[in-house]
């Protein structure tokens, strides 16, 4: 076996831990993916095949399956039969990853092409309104999800997480969730989650409509200060610009006499 079609695949621990379902058909799991990694493609393609709808696989186990199954296909070189199991492994998982580095990229590209191609489908419409309560808001949207890939959707503002709960079923398959909330002024955003929780669609971060910050009541009004001590600096300031001003002009006038002129305090020099 060369490496483009060796085994080694990893999906996520959550998927491929073992879980409970009929003896045989997880025998036929088992023996399905032995048979992938030993190159028997055509081994795995019969045992892999039927398991994508069996109800006693839980679906974890219904993911690996139907993620060999389409690996075997890509090996066999159809591309167009292994498109459908993928297909089908991206509306039921689409967080799932191919994780060995000896995988053929093209097969990881593949099937990286068929999950964006399925999460293309689902469209969210953010309907999100004043609620008519001061401090309320309906957060709402229309989610369009015609493959059924979407098994949560909820408004997140911050650290909280308000689920939307579907009031009204269209008849072009879109769904309307909404739910009332209380809301401060911050920003919010809506999700879309699939059954792995992956998120696969969302709004964006947008303001909050409607939520009002607590009211600044003013202060008390007071009287406006008297002015008199102002007048009063002023008055005092001019004077001391009265008092500096004639002990400039003494000086200059001293100065102008000869230099050897003394007082009684010496001869001042400048």
């Amino acid at each position: 076996m060369d490496a483009r079609t060796s085994g080694g695949i990893a999906w996520l621990l959550a998927l491929a831990a073992a879980s409970p379902g009929a003896a045989d058909e997880r025998d036929d799991l088992a023996g399905g993916i032995e048979a992938y990694r030993g190159a028997d493609f055509a081994r795995a393609i019969q045992l892999l095949e039927p398991l994508g709808d069996v109800a006693s696989l839980d679906e974890a186990d219904r993911a690996r399956a139907l993620g060999y199954l389409g690996l075997s296909l890509l090996a066999t070189g159809d591309r167009q039969r292994a498109s459908a199991p993928l297909r089908r492994l991206a509306v039921l998982a689409p967080g799932v990853r191919l994780g060995a580095e000896e995988l053929a990229p093209e097969y990881r590209a593949f099937f990286d092409g068929v999950r964006r191609e399925v999460l293309s489908t689902v469209r969210l419409i953010d309907r999100t309104v004043p609620a008519g309560r001061a401090g309320r808001v309906r957060f709402s949207a229309t989610l369009d999800d015609p493959l059924g890939v979407v098994s949560r959707v909820e408004a997140r503002t911050g650290p909280r997480r308000i689920a939307l709960a579907a009031t009204d079923l269209g008849t072009s398959g879109a769904r309307v969730l909404a739910a009332d909330a209380e809301a401060t002024p911050g920003s919010y955003r809506i999700v879309a989650l699939a059954r792995d929780r992956t998120e696969v669609a969302h709004t964006g971060d947008r303001p909050i409509p409607g939520a009002t910050s607590p009211v600044q009541r003013p202060g008390p009004i007071e009287e406006e200060p008297s002015h008199a001590w102002l007048w009063a600096a002023v008055g005092a300031a001019a004077a001391v610009a009265v008092a500096v001003v004639a002990i400039v002009v003494v000086l200059v006038t001293t100065s102008s006499e000869p230099a050897d002129a003394c007082g009684t305090l010496g001869c001042l020099r400048f």
